[in-house]
């Protein structure tokens, strides 16, 4: 038995809580991994969200899905991480392209794979931040322009710009990468 006693409204509203963030804490892991890429920290990162998340419920307004709004959160968490805790990349991130089928699984190809995505995410880490998260938004995470464009709170056009831009900035710093160079080179056009 409790000392301290609780009111049945506080004790639903801690529950309500408790489901939304058990709910939402998948899809804020893998917010959060594809902005950082593979990082060791990336469970810190996520508490951090989830936190963060909980605690601006409260001004939630249910002018847009809660979704993007946990999204927009999980995204500046990740960004704000990112500048803080700069590391060389290891681990793997399962991005289109990069990852084998399962028929072509082998330790060379798993090697290629995590030496690809640090590549990849080394370059993302000298994007400037609006180009950056626009490309992981659409091209990594395949949102639609309209959804990245409200979960970043810009104008359609702007985030469209940001992801032309990125393209370009990284066709440029990966144009003599052997697997990079041609996935975004086929990728441009999207």
């Amino acid at each position: 038995m409790s000392l301290f006693r609780t009111s049945p409204r506080r004790e639903s509203e801690e529950q309500a809580l408790e489901t939304v963030l058990r709910a939402i804490a998948p899809d804020m892991r893998r917010w959060v991994a594809r902005h950082l890429g593979p990082e060791p920290d990336l469970d810190d990162a996520t508490q951090e969200a989830l936190i963060e998340l909980a605690s601006a419920l409260e001004r939630f307004e249910g002018r847009s899905k809660l979704s993007t709004y946990a999204h927009r959160i999980g995204v500046r968490v990740a960004l704000r991480h990112a500048k803080k805790h700069r590391r060389r990349r290891r681990g793997v991130l399962a991005l289109a392209g990069f990852v084998p089928t399962a028929g072509q699984v082998t330790p060379e190809s798993v090697a290629l794979g995590r030496e690809g995505i640090a590549r990849l995410y080394a370059a993302l880490d000298r994007l400037p931040e609006g180009r950056r998260t626009a490309f992981i938004l659409c091209d990594v995470e395949s949102l639609s322009h309209e959804e990245a464009a409200a979960v970043e709170k810009v104008k359609l056009e702007t985030l469209r710009k940001r992801l032309q831009r990125a393209r370009v900035d990284l066709r440029t710093l990966l144009a003599d990468d052997p697997v990079l160079g041609s996935y975004l080179g086929e990728g441009s056009a999207r």
